[in-house]
């Protein structure tokens, strides 16, 4: 076999390898996204239906992308102001001590879809606690 033969074929290992790294470790993180989602969604459920808000609602966040590229855990959720759910309600039902990993970090409602919107951050790692003390910090 020539040198040549071999160049090309550790060059076809190394992009081989670097493919298969870079795809396993997106598959990972997709998971990792996914069980944060779920935990979110599950704690924010959770937090309106022991407040008596939203109930018979299925409450489903989505993540704020421009941000969980950083590793910040946010997720943003809509309910239709029809359904009696007031801002001060919301900030009212994450007030609590029992959502320490749970923190809301804005809610407003939108005239022009007339949808009541808020985020939440997951309190998981160091990237969001640092995004939340930079929000408090700003207001």
């Amino acid at each position: 076999m020539s040198t040549l033969g071999l160049v090309i074929i550790v060059a076809v290992l190394i992009i081989a390898g670097g493919w298969w790294w870079a795809r396993r470790r997106r598959l990972r993180i997709q998971h990792e996204h996914a069980q944060w989602m779920r935990a979110i969604n599950l704690g924010v459920g959770k937090a309106l239906h022991d407040a008596g808000l939203a109930v018979g609602l299925k409450v489903t966040g989505q993540p704020v992308e421009e941000v969980w590229h950083r590793q910040v855990m946010l997720a943003h959720f809509t309910l239709p102001v029809g359904s009696g759910v007031t801002v001060a309600q919301v900030q009212a039902a994450f007030s609590g001590a029992h959502l320490a990993q749970l923190a809301l970090t804005d809610c407003f409602v939108q005239a022009e879809d007339q949808q009541l919107n808020f985020d939440v951050a997951y309190l998981v790692n160091d990237a969001t606690k640092a995004y939340v003390a930079d929000l408090a910090r700003v207001e």
